[in-house]
């Protein structure tokens, strides 16, 4: 390849190149929003595909400047690696480890010091991918669970200079970075999405910034291209618009690297090797833009930060769902501090010389020492347990009381689980039999997990009835109730009411009803209690509030916080799948009880109550829980009048 100037329509190679800067904005403000929970942007993650992308082109391109004029030098450019990255870095795991000192609970500082240290040896990619799951809602509060492609991108920064020196031509710079292409697009492609461990892949990642180097190369000559100006340039505003429609079409399904996730890294190589249209230029040279894009790098640093510690303190559980407000300040929190950043600490010392360089190296090399040490004392000192106040003890000790009886089966004589096949036996049952002749027919609970939390309930609380507890373990629900129709009309037990009960979050997915799905599963179910009306009283029993309030987020550190926000959600879903399944129920003439109606629970009054907490995890009722509501279930008239 010959070493000609750049092509026309762009900057010198020099210079920056707005276009450039606005993609930065888009890609960071992408990845922002995303980590926000902000509905239509489901695929901003691949915002960091476009940042490596344009990392490797930018790097790529300054480096040819040097070549051709002679002057690349390993020691400069490791030299503007530490002065563009480390000072911003080091000053916000500074900051961040501060306010995880006041806040995070020792399980969870034991863990972020483990984090700590990975990044200050750059290696966070490969211990986030052995200690989590990047797509699960627990990583949303890990405060540095961002920074492993900035591992990822130093990783291929320690190797792509040294390749340069001793290869010193486009040609075998070109040559270098396609085989590792080819070697990243192999290994992705073999790469199983079972685990999220492939996503924080060095291999599977290098093609995105060996690609942006390719493409450095490739617009730095004068290539004979096929197409006009005018086509090239509607190219560009192709790609450019199909990268701002995948981000609501794009999920976690997509996230880890493959073929897939190569579309918009492809789409970013298009519009860095031809001209722009005036429009697409016009919109990313937008001065707010263009300050955010010059600011990408500070926003991107210290926006998990704030996101997970934000949500600690006002949530405490990976299971909040922050309102539209909150999620507004959360994000304009991180852009106002990004920039600021960049202003303040970015942009200064990236022209720091002579003795204030000097300086700053020691100062930065001594405060990344001291971090590595204080992580490790964090460690050995198993997150600091002794930051507890002791008042929170109690706290803790009904909290852990509550999570161990969320798996307690309330059996006791006369009440007791069985399968279908054993139902279907019960004449023959001696067992069945004599608690029949002793306390009268039982009544049936039947359905899935919150089925057994009715079945303890009633258990509890009608100690002088025989209680029977049939569940759904591996079937669907629809083939579950049409396994149990058969079971009753070919068997005729001797049942007194069969209360039939499910969980709205099987219908729920993301915050959002599967209407469709529920119509489906419904409709069998209902057939099948149809038959069972036939010969034996039956009940649906709609679906009971699930407040999504995980236990261990409890955290004396911040105060003892409640989610209401997330319980309203949960109410506000669970309730309209529960006038969905009445509705459908009424039509089909099946008896239906709504269960919320009957409970009435409120957040503010029963989630703790003085015996304890009333739930044992995020949906299912405690011991506590099941005594104090199931005897609200058999006080009510209509249970009363079933139950006779």
């Amino acid at each position: 390849m010959s070493r000609l100037p750049a092509t026309a329509n762009s900057a010198p190679v020099s210079g920056h190149i707005r276009e450039i800067d606005g993609m930065r904005a888009i890609a960071v403000l992408a990845v922002l929003l995303f980590h926000a929970d902000v509905r239509g942007f489901s695929g901003g993650y691949f915002g960091v595909d476009v940042f490596f992308v344009i990392s490797g082109f930018v790097i790529t391109r300054k480096t040819l400047q040097e070549l051709e004029a002679g002057q690349f030098s390993l020691f400069e450019f490791y030299r503007r690696r530490v002065r563009r990255i480390l000072p911003a870095v080091i000053v916000v795991l500074f900051a961040t480890t501060i306010f995880v000192h006041q806040w995070l609970m020792p399980v969870d500082y034991k863990k972020y010091a483990e984090t700590l240290k990975s990044v200050l040896i750059l290696n966070s990619n490969r211990q986030i991918a052995r200690e989590t799951n990047y797509f699960s809602p627990e990583t949303a509060f890990l405060p540095l669970s961002h920074l492993w492609s900035l591992a990822i991108e130093e990783q291929f920064y320690l190797v792509f200079p040294i390749a340069v020196y001793f290869m010193n031509t486009k040609r075998r710079l070109f040559i270098f970075l396609g085989a590792i292409s080819v070697l990243s697009v192999i290994s992705m492609t073999l790469s199983s999405a079972e685990t999220s461990a492939p996503y924080f892949s060095t291999l599977n990642r290098v093609v995105q910034l060996a690609l942006g180097g390719l493409c450095a190369i490739i617009a730095s000559d004068k290539l004979r291209y096929e197409l006009r100006i005018n086509q090239k340039k509607v190219l560009t505003t192709l790609a450019f618009i199909g990268l701002l429609l995948l981000m609501p079409f794009y999920s976690s399904a997509q996230a880890v690297p493959s073929l897939m996730s190569l579309i918009p890294v492809g789409l970013t190589c298009i519009f860095l090797l031809f001209p722009r249209m005036n429009a697409v230029v016009a919109v990313l040279s937008w001065k707010p833009i263009q300050i955010i894009g010059r600011a990408s790098f500070s926003i991107y640093l210290v926006h998990q930060p704030i996101l997970a510690l934000s949500k600690t303190v006002i949530y405490g559980t990976p299971y909040s769902i922050p309102t539209a407000t909150e999620k507004s300040i959360m994000v304009s929190g991180c852009l106002l501090l990004g920039i600021v950043s960049w202003r303040v600490i970015e942009e200064p010392m990236r022209r720091l010389r002579g003795k204030s360089e000097i300086v700053l190296v020691i100062a930065l090399l001594a405060s990344a020492v001291s971090l590595y040490v204080y992580a490790n004392r964090v460690i050995n000192q198993e997150g600091y347990p002794s930051r507890i106040p002791a008042s929170a003890a109690e706290t803790f000790r009904r909290r852990d009381i509550a999570m161990a009886s969320a798996e307690v089966k309330v059996l006791r004589d006369c009440a007791y689980e069985t399968s279908l096949v054993d139902l279907s036996g019960s004449k023959d049952n001696t067992e069945f039999q004599r608690c029949t002749n002793t306390y009268g027919p039982p009544i049936l609970v039947t359905g899935d997990s919150h089925a057994e939390d009715l079945f303890n309930a009633l258990s509890i609380n009608l100690p002088e009835r025989f209680v029977l507890g049939v569940y759904r373990h591996s079937d669907s629900h629809s083939e579950f109730a049409d396994e149990l129709s058969k079971t009753i009309i070919t068997s005729k037990p001797n049942i007194k009411v069969i209360f039939f009960t499910l969980e709205a979050s099987t219908w729920i997915d993301n915050d959002v009803i599967q209407i469709n799905q529920l119509k489906i599963d419904t409709k069998v179910i209902l057939d099948s209690a149809i038959l069972i009306q036939k010969h034996e009283k039956f009940v649906w029993l709609g679906p009971q509030i699930e407040p999504r309030i995980d236990l261990y987020g409890f955290n004396p550190l911040v105060g003892i916080v409640r989610e209401l926000n997330t319980v309203q959600m949960s109410e506000q879903l669970s309730s309209q799948v529960d006038r969905i399944l009445k509705r459908l129920a009424k039509k089909s003439a099946v008896a239906y009880l709504s269960k919320m109606q009957i409970v009435k629970f409120d957040y503010r009054k029963d989630f703790d109550v003085p015996e304890g907490f009333t739930y044992g995890d995020r949906t299912h009722w405690s011991t506590v829980g099941e005594k104090v509501f199931g005897k609200r279930i058999i006080d009510d008239p209509q249970i009363q009048e079933l139950l006779k």
